[in-house]
């Protein structure tokens, strides 16, 4: 079981909010599309309840809208992105190869954008939470930032299953 933690929601989340700020609202489908599933032994079949196809519109408390779409069963899917589009300019962050491409109006195509090395963050959060506990050292994202993330991934589960829009942040 594994709560409202659905597919790489909670992930996007972190990026979402860290690049742009918290989403004040979401709307969202989700469903299961594959009913059943053999236990880790092979030995059962369970029903699943965990969505494998999630869609969200979000609002961010910014003024920027947002469309994301996750699929744990389509046969070919797109690569995971992130982009993000103003009035001049488009960004693309491709995450399975960690490269940015950006554009402006009147360009002829994006072109790929050199990440400075300063710039460049690996992912280090096992050995980063056992530092913590170790060692003391602080971490991040903050506790505070964690609970946003998680507020971010129950509203999309809350708004599939009542379909219905959620404000976030939910009520403490």
């Amino acid at each position: 079981m594994s709560g409202y933690n659905t597919l790489t929601v909670g992930i996007y989340a972190e990026v979402i909010h860290r690049w742009f700020g918290q989403a004040s609202r979401i709307a969202s489908a989700i469903r299961v599309f594959t009913a059943k599933s053999k236990t880790a032994d092979g030995k059962e079949t369970r029903g699943v309840r965990i969505p494998d196809a999630v869609f969200v519109s979000a609002e961010i408390a910014s003024g920027a809208l947002a469309n994301l779409q996750w699929s744990g069963v389509a046969p070919f899917p797109e690569p995971n992105l992130i982009e993000a589009h103003g009035l001049r300019e488009t960004l693309r962050y491709m995450l399975d190869t960690d490269e940015i491409y950006c554009g402006c109006v009147g360009d002829e195509k994006m072109q790929r954008a050199p990440i400075p090395p300063e710039r460049v963050r690996h992912w280090t959060v096992e050995q980063d939470f056992i530092d913590a506990i170790r060692e003391g050292k602080p971490v991040s994202p903050s506790f505070e930032d964690g609970l946003e993330y998680m507020e971010f991934t129950e509203a999309v589960i809350r708004s599939g299953e009542q379909k219905c829009s959620i404000d976030l942040p939910l009520i403490r």
